[in-house]
């Protein structure tokens, strides 16, 4: 779920300060530093909106998860735990 990881405040958009091992995150292959820039194409400029909409995720779902990752552009899928 969504405390496998901790969002950070960053400059522009929240950074990821932690992935927790075998989560979720980082099956999808979301990396510390990364900038969480939307989910499924809703921005997200805080880190409480990226708590939010990963909860929406239906069970089985998939979410497409765009990252800034030292500057370029990258699009994830996750796929929350049941």
């Amino acid at each position: 779920g969504s405390n496998d990881i901790i969002p950070a405040i960053g400059q522009i958009f929240p950074h990821v300060s932690f992935v927790a091992r075998n989560s979720p995150a980082d099956k999808a292959g979301l990396k510390v530093k990364d900038h969480v820039l939307s989910i499924n194409g809703i921005n997200l400029p805080t880190a409480d909106r990226i708590i939010e909409e990963l909860d929406k995720i239906p069970k089985g779902g998939t979410a497409r998860v765009e990252i800034q990752r030292k500057g370029e552009n990258k699009e994830l899928l996750m796929t929350p735990r049941d």
